[in-house]
């Protein structure tokens, strides 16, 4: 289950793949896109204004699917005063728009990336997340490059969340063609309002490791900046398999951490393990995003037995 991730520039809230409890709207989110869950009854709307991070928490019961549809990949947006959910090209379109009030009730926007980059070529538009930065929307996303057949990252700007997003350059944002490509672009504003994108290699692809990396953006997510991007972490316990893939950040506050205390952002890691478990918590740099991250090891909660 992805996190929550509040504090986005001009007072958009952003709500991970498949969301976590936090306020009433959060609640909904995971059975929202993700499709699990049981009956439920109708909701009492909350206010589509209210801020998610501050307001207060309430039950909200639904019936899953909220969506009846296709949207692989789900990515939630708070801006405009609704949730905007984007994800993986489907019937909708390259870029699928939805639009709620309440995480519940969703209405089909349509598409919101309607001509393709000229870089790349059609049918491996996925999983794209979207930050308001420097007055506009930007959208990063996953296409395949025509002249390589790789999979590697794009930048495309609309002035509003439905889009439509464009993007015009002849290259990828990102593509690391020597291991495998790059996927699963993730941007995050820490909290003094510097952005960063993650984002792994595609190195399963072609038999090389895997890696999350994160690097410094411009204010208004145009470029890259900095010497490079930092390795974060990898597939490097006995039960990860061969992949991973780019989880969702916070900034967390209080307690100990493998850097320097009180303060964190820290990942969780998803692996590709078939009988283990499928998470692994990981704590990533104080002072700034751009430092390698190391697991604490699991342990079942003595109460449940549960990990």
């Amino acid at each position: 289950m992805s996190g929550v991730r509040a504090g986005r520039p001009g007072g958009a809230t952003r709500t991970g793949r498949t969301a976590r409890a936090g306020a009433a709207a959060a609640l909904v989110l995971a059975a929202a896109l993700a499709g699990c869950g049981g009956p439920g009854a109708p909701d009492p709307h909350p206010d589509p204004d209210a801020d998610p991070t501050t307001a207060e928490e309430t039950d909200v019961a639904f019936t899953n699917p909220v969506h009846d549809g296709n949207l692989p990949d789900p990515f939630v947006l708070r801006a405009e005063g609704a949730w905007w959910a984007y994800g993986t090209q489907g019937r909708l379109g390259t870029l699928p728009v939805l639009r709620s009030h309440d995480l519940v009730h969703w209405e089909v926007v349509g598409d919101g990336m309607p001509v393709l980059a000229p870089w790349s070529g059609a049918g491996r538009h996925w999983a794209p997340e979207v930050v308001e930065l420097g007055g506009r929307y930007v959208a990063y996303y996953t296409a395949m490059e025509r002249g390589t057949q790789q999979q590697c990252l794009g930048v495309a700007y609309a002035d509003h969340p439905a889009g439509p997003f464009v993007d015009g350059s002849g290259t990828p944002f990102v593509c690391e063609h020597e291991e495998g490509g790059s996927i699963d672009a993730s941007p995050f504003v820490d909290v003094d309002g510097t952005p960063y994108l993650l984002w792994k290699n595609d190195g399963n692809h072609v038999g090389v490791r895997s890696w999350i990396r994160v690097q410094q953006l411009s204010p208004d997510g145009s470029a890259l900046v900095g010497d490079g991007p930092v390795d974060l972490i990898t597939h490097d316990q006995p039960w990860e398999g061969t992949s991973s893939r780019v989880p969702p950040w916070w900034r967390a506050t209080g307690g100990t951490t493998c850097c320097t205390p009180p303060t964190t952002t820290g990942p969780r890691t998803t692996a590709s393990a078939g009988r283990s478990p499928t998470r692994s918590p990981g704590r990533g740099p104080s002072r700034g995003t751009s430092r390698s991250c190391a697991r604490r090891p699991r342990r079942p909660d003595p109460g449940t037995g549960a990990w």
